[in-house]
């Protein structure tokens, strides 16, 4: 497996934190067991559930009182493997970005997120590609309209 954090939305037009995500794509050859995986931010680790994200598939960290039908953001797609946490972030993502990391059950870092602030409400960070790398250079925000949880990014 290569899991990868693929798109970040700490800024929705809905309520937060429930409306906040942050989604993960498997671009490896083989399925992801996540457990014993965490997500962490500044408020330190967020346990991931013991789901396995299989090849080519989309997973979204929501919170347990997430809503998709809470504000006008884009919803998910059906497809996307739901990954539901206590909370996403230690007290929700910061909107003024914050760093973000994925850690395996081995305790090896294998995707983060540079501090990126989201740039207008409803508008996520998306990955340029899959393979980019973790570095500022390697995300921008998502063209209209506006973020695609669940599914390939495209980023102005």
């Amino acid at each position: 497996p290569r899991v990868v954090i693929n798109e970040v939305l700490s800024d929705p037009l809905g309520p937060e934190p429930q409306g906040e995500w942050i989604e993960l794509v498997n671009v490896g050859t083989a399925p992801a067991f996540l457990e014993g995986w965490v997500l962490e931010d500044g408020g330190g680790p967020t346990p991931l559930p013991a789901v396995e994200l299989p090849v080519g598939a989309f997973g979204l960290i929501v919170a347990r009182d997430y809503s998709a039908s809470a504000g006008d953001d884009v919803v998910p797609l059906p497809t996307a493997v739901p990954l539901v946490v206590e909370r996403v972030g230690h007290r929700g993502l910061t909107n003024g970005g914050e760093p973000l990391r994925l850690v395996d059950a081995t305790g090896r870092v294998v995707s983060a997120v540079p501090a990126l602030a989201a740039r207008k409400a409803g508008v996520s960070i998306a990955r340029r590609d899959p393979w980019s790398r973790d570095e500022v250079d390697g995300f921008g925000p998502h063209a209209a309209p506006g973020a695609s949880p669940g599914g390939p990014n495209t980023v102005d």
